[in-house]
């Protein structure tokens, strides 16, 4: 995810990974992305046991992943992280919510699909296509899986960001960065716990709550 990266030819300040303040004593080397400053290979190991340095990919597995399709909102969710990391904080909120208004209608498709037939299913989720909140009573409804009180109330804001940066021209600042990072990580962990429990039982009933 710290290399996924469609933007290099956007030169900018937070484009530059490493700069050197001048000071009294001479120079002070400053690295913005912690991932440009890797001079070692990574430890990638279970949470159990010694880790294992990384191993390069093969060609039949990089073959495997790259016709591997991403999930619905997967690459919005991926521009968010990275957005955060190059110091785009508006770009960040706009793209996490994005990620999470396309999963959940990937979700709650598969959810009325257990019900409806696909012309059926069509037809109830274009009467829902500009209401969310409606949709995300109805997929918790159907699916008996909610999200916390606290988690609701992050989602709740941070579409309100959205709505403020695209519509009003708002942008976060360096010093509101913490906002847009409980955002993304809020919404990363929502876009996740959709996408993998996907075949509970129904009366599985579960809250979630991602502790900040």
């Amino acid at each position: 995810m710290t290399t996924y990266d469609y933007f290099p030819y956007e030169i900018g300040p937070w484009n530059v990974p490493t700069w050197f303040i001048e000071t009294e004593g001479g120079f002070t080397r400053v690295g913005l992305l912690p991932y440009a400053d890797w001079d070692y290979k990574p430890l990638i190991g279970p949470s159990e046991g010694q880790p294992e340095v990384y191993k390069l990919i093969d060609p039949t597995a990089l073959q495997a992943a790259m016709s591997a399709e991403a999930n619905a909102g997967e690459l919005e969710l991926l521009d968010a992280i990275n957005l955060m990391e190059r110091g785009d904080y508006s770009g960040a909120v706009r793209r996490i919510t994005t990620a999470i208004e396309a999963v959940l209608e990937t979700v709650l498709h598969d959810e009325l699909r257990k019900r409806y037939s696909e012309a059926e299913v069509a037809n109830r989720l274009q009467a829902s296509r500009n209401d969310f909140p409606g949709r995300l009573r109805q997929y918790q409804k159907l699916s008996r899986r909610s999200i916390s009180k606290e988690n609701s109330q992050d989602l709740e804001t941070t579409r309100t960001m959205r709505h403020s940066i695209v519509h009003e021209g708002t942008r976060i600042s360096y010093a509101q960065r913490g906002r847009a990072q409980r955002s993304v990580d809020t919404g990363r962990w929502i876009f996740n716990c959709w996408r993998t429990n996907l075949n509970e039982p129904k009366d599985a009933r579960r809250t979630y709550r991602f502790v900040h």
